[in-house]
């Protein structure tokens, strides 16, 4: 697998398959590019398909620090330039969304269509706030890291994300477990919601009807701060709709791409 310095001491690793244009693929807190491995087997023979390892994930450099939020905006922006990417479809699940919304509205170029799937501007739930993650949802996504039986913050009932990640840090959890949890609170405190106006990309939203993380309820709400904006819910799925429902979700990406050229 090919790495990048992305600065001293710091290497991303990535895959890029295929030729053609390109389409980045970002994945989740605590995953890696292998998540998108059903998208990478089927759009390949057609695409420029390019998954990273985000820093402190996967395959990329782990450190016991977290790693600042706006760091992988930065990560993103060393591998389209060292990759020379044009005309760049930028995909985000979860907290890959977030990012990927972060590099659109930061800096942009080379981005040119953007789709977020169990994903949106802000992670920070708050009850009854449609353009939220659901608190349990989020819970249960950080449940039982570092391979502890047991340790799953939704049986806390911790009603406050960020308390619910204080109590995991007091988990003795591996250093580099502890930095992601450091890292996805830079995510919670990261709120681009009054950024959308200036969005200027065109922009897909994917949800799963069964999403506990990030609910169709939330990305409904996002799709009507910004005209134009496509949903596509996928009836079947949970938080990961282009697992679950894997041949529906790279349908709609295929018509998407088509449909902004």
């Amino acid at each position: 697998m090919p790495t990048l310095e992305v600065e001293p001491g710091i290497r991303l690793a990535y895959t890029d398959q295929g030729t053609g244009q390109p389409l980045v693929f970002v994945h989740g807190f605590g995953g890696s590019g292998d998540s998108w491995r059903r998208q990478v087997a089927a759009l390949s023979d057609r695409f420029r398909v390019i998954t990273v390892d985000l820093r402190g994930h996967g395959r990329s450099t782990r450190s016991s620090t977290p790693a600042e939020y706006g760091a992988f905006v930065h990560d993103l922006r060393a591998l389209f330039t060292e990759l020379d990417l044009r005309d760049v479809t930028l995909i985000g699940w979860s907290m890959g969304g977030h990012i990927a919304l972060k590099y659109a509205l930061d800096i942009g170029d080379p981005v040119t269509r953007l789709v977020l799937t169990g994903s949106g501007p802000r992670f920070k739930p708050e009850p009854g706030d449609p353009l939220a993650a659901a608190v349990q949802g989020v819970a249960a996504l950080l449940g039982g890291m570092g391979g502890r039986p047991g340790a799953t913050p939704a049986a806390t009932g911790e009603a406050d994300l960020l308390g619910t990640l204080d109590k995991l840090s007091t988990l003795g959890l591996p250093p580099q477990i502890a930095a992601g949890l450091g890292t996805f609170r830079g995510m919670v405190a990261e709120d681009l919601t009054d950024r959308l106006p200036t969005l200027t990309v065109p922009l897909a939203v994917f949800t799963g009807r069964r999403d506990p993380v990030w609910p169709p309820r939330s990305s409904e709400a996002l799709v009507a701060l910004i005209p134009g904006a496509e949903l596509h819910v996928f009836e079947r799925s949970g938080h990961a709709a282009f697992a679950d429902e894997a041949d529906a979700w790279n349908a709609a990406l295929l018509r998407f791409i088509a449909a902004h050229p």
